[in-house]
């Protein structure tokens, strides 16, 4: 991760890292009218979303950890195709809000995503079977792009990321409740250290470690 910053590389310092990422070394620069569209079902979170995603891309003047910032892009950027749009799917007819669908148990949420972005000039896609992985989606397209006077590029096009959570193993409640009553037991025994000659040391017998 620090080697990627101080390589000046923002796809490679996205976080979280999504799980597989090719680019190129192409520029590309976002169109003065770039817009994003959807395609299916969209609740007023996910279009919130969407504003956000826009507004921080315009706006948050990101540029290249490099010697000379983004002046060290100004030919790739003048040669550089602009992109128009991109096209969000929510590809689930049924889909919650984003609220909705964070609060279900880890086990069942479905983030993935897969997120196209070609050196082209046509527009980039970003799909998924749920808001919420469309959400993810939206938060990683936000973090590609830099900033150099009016242009707000990258010279890594063309993008493919495919993304899904890395860890959905849930825990059974005796399991983490085992843990937390060990990790309090641990914390006792230490504290005995401490504690003056006349105060009776906690002992194992009174603490019960099983669920």
């Amino acid at each position: 991760m620090l080697a990627a910053l101080l390589a000046g590389n923002a796809v490679n310092a996205l976080w979280p890292l999504p799980r597989s990422i090719t680019t190129g070394s192409t520029g590309l620069v976002l169109s003065s009218s770039f817009k994003i569209e959807v395609s299916g079902p969209c609740p007023s979170d996910l279009q919130s979303a969407i504003t956000r995603t826009l507004k921080y891309i315009r706006t948050d003047a990101h540029q290249r950890l490099v010697v000379g910032r983004g002046s060290v892009d100004a030919k790739a950027i003048k040669s550089a195709k602009q992109l128009p749009s991109l096209t969000v799917t929510n590809s689930k007819k049924d889909s919650q809000t984003i609220a909705a669908e964070a609060k279900a148990p880890l086990g069942t949420r479905d983030e993935a995503y897969i997120l196209n972005i070609p050196s082209d000039g046509s527009p980039a896609t970003l799909s998924a079977n749920s808001t919420l992985g469309l959400f993810r989606g939206l938060t990683t397209f936000s973090q590609i792009w830099y900033t150099h006077g009016s242009s707000i590029y990258t010279v890594e096009a063309p993008i493919s990321i495919s993304d899904s959570p890395a860890f959905v193993r849930c825990f059974p409640s005796r399991v983490l409740k085992r843990r937390m009553l060990m990790f309090r037991f641990s914390l006792s025994e230490v504290s005995c250290w401490t504690q003056p000659a006349t105060t009776s040391p906690l002992t194992s017998s009174s603490a019960n470690l099983m669920p």
